[in-house]
């Protein structure tokens, strides 16, 4: 069936790419810059040291911001430019899951796992996105291909690639240390199988040591300062492990068919011994699982098991679905419908324009319809001053320099509560425009109970998007 596919294999990763770009290019710029992506550019503007010096202080490692910094110098920071470089890395990154996906299970596996992959919004939504998240994912699933390359002698090439693709990877994002320890913990498993992967694998951990050792003072530094101030994100529910599977799967039903399938299709594994043939069929239900449920658990001590930082074991998650449907497909045109089934459950419910749930378009505008020479905008918390004035005043986005100075010319003023924001603007303001994401602020009335507001009264209560809005208070 598949004879006219294998004699033009490298033909489908080409079409799997460009079938990529093209689904994740639609609507690239459907949602405005908004959350963390006007923070990503606007550090990405300042000279090389310094750019690095500050995100070296993030909770990601620098390396897609120093692409972005060379990148924005030749194409600017308009929404295409600054997210064309996510989507490049997510369309990529196609190519490893269909190669992935043949090594373990033919190119049936490899159409499967590739195609759940390109019609998975949950990627969309990151292709769409100027953040590490497209890059973290593509680098996972290179060190994954690469890993399985090492099983064959004589691959000098692809140990050179593997131990670079885990370098990068941690460069990335720290939660590569989760792929790598994976894979190290696996290699003593499979010792007996792959003795000669086994000593690749420890040889190009110790060299990937050696690289990433200027990361262990910031990542420690970092740490510490976590511990301190307390983790942004909150202990997941117990049904978390269930909801992030639904978001790789794009809806419920799809989420449910997808486990019952991996259940029976290692149900078969196990009950026919298939793996003894085929050893690296274990490789990624023990990956997935074993990794999944240890960061879920882990979390109810030091919460991590956010989605886009899970990003990396939803490919494996299609590649063990994919591998499932081939345990349970024969390679009859009857057994044909259970792969047909799983891509076209992707394919339907796919959101090729899936939202930030953000309208910072719509918040500056109202500013600008209310801002006069007697008007102070007060934004509370701080850090969303950024995505603001990228919209408001492009010209003052971009003068990283002298940010601050600019904002306070203009009557920009930052802080955290209604009572810092009387505090703040001075004397000769007739209007204040409170803008907030806190929604028990913007839903209260009187805006904060006990608040000395002084002479200003509140006129009106603007929200846009999901959680931002305005409070206008008038003398």
């Amino acid at each position: 069936m598949f004879k006219f596919m294998q004699s033009r294999l490298w033909i489908i990763p080409l079409i799997l790419f460009v079938l990529n770009l093209v689904l994740k290019l639609l609507f690239i710029t459907s949602n405005p810059i908004a959350l963390d992506e006007p923070f990503t550019i606007f550090y990405a503007q300042p000279a090389f040291g310094k750019m690095l010096q500050i995100h070296l202080a993030d909770n990601t490692p620098p390396l897609f911001d120093v692409l972005l910094f060379v990148w924005i110098k030749y194409f600017g920071i308009g929404p295409l430019s600054v997210r064309f470089l996510p989507c490049l890395f997510s369309s990529l990154t196609v190519i490893y899951v269909y190669l992935l996906g043949k090594k373990l299970g033919g190119v049936l596996c490899g159409l499967v796992s590739s195609l759940i992959f390109s019609f998975s919004s949950f990627h969309i939504y990151f292709a769409h996105e100027a953040r590490t998240y497209s890059l973290f994912a593509l680098l996972s699933t290179a060190s994954l291909f690469y890993y399985f390359c090492l099983e064959e002698k004589g691959t000098r090439f692809y140990f050179m690639l593997f131990v670079a693709s885990n370098v990068l990877l941690t460069y990335t994002h720290y939660f590569g240390v989760f792929v790598i320890g994976g894979e190290l913990v696996l290699s003593f498993l499979f010792l007996r199988q792959f003795p000669f992967t086994f000593r690749k694998i420890w040889l190009g951990f110790l060299i990937w040591l050696a690289f990433i050792s200027p990361l262990f003072t910031f990542a420690l530094t970092r740490y510490h300062t976590v511990r301190k101030t307390g983790f942004w994100v909150s202990s997941p529910p117990w049904d978390a492990w269930y909801e992030n599977i639904r978001k790789f799967s794009n809806e419920p039903m799809v989420a449910v068919g997808f486990l019952l399938v991996v259940v029976l299709g290692l149900g078969q594994l196990v009950w026919r011994k298939t793996y003894k043939n085929n050893p690296s069929l274990l490789f990624f239900p023990l990956f997935f699982f074993g990794i999944y449920f240890s960061l879920f658990f882990f979390s109810f001590f030091i919460p991590v098991f956010l989605d886009r930082y899970l990003i990396f074991l939803s490919i494996p998650f299609y590649l063990l679905v994919a591998t499932a449907v081939t345990q349970l497909t024969d390679g009859t045109k009857a057994n044909i419908l259970l792969p047909v089934a799983a891509c076209l459950s992707m394919i339907v419910t796919v959101n090729l324009k899936p939202g930030n749930q953000r309208d910072p378009i719509g918040l500056t505008a109202f500013i600008r319809s209310q801002k006069d020479s007697a008007t102070a905008v007060f934004i509370a918390p701080p850090w969303l001053d950024k995505g603001i004035l990228y919209y408001f005043d492009l010209a003052v986005f971009r003068d990283e320099a002298h940010f601050d100075q600019n904002m306070q010319a203009g009557r920009w003023y930052r802080g955290y509560s209604v009572d810092d924001a009387i505090k703040t603007i001075p004397k000769g303001v007739h209007r204040l425009l409170y803008v907030t994401d806190d929604t028990k602020v913007l839903e209260s009335n009187p805006p904060v109970p006990d608040v000395n507001l002084s002479n200003f009264r509140k006129k009106e209560t603007r929200r846009f998007g999901l959680t931002d809005g305005v409070i206008v208070f008038e003398r």
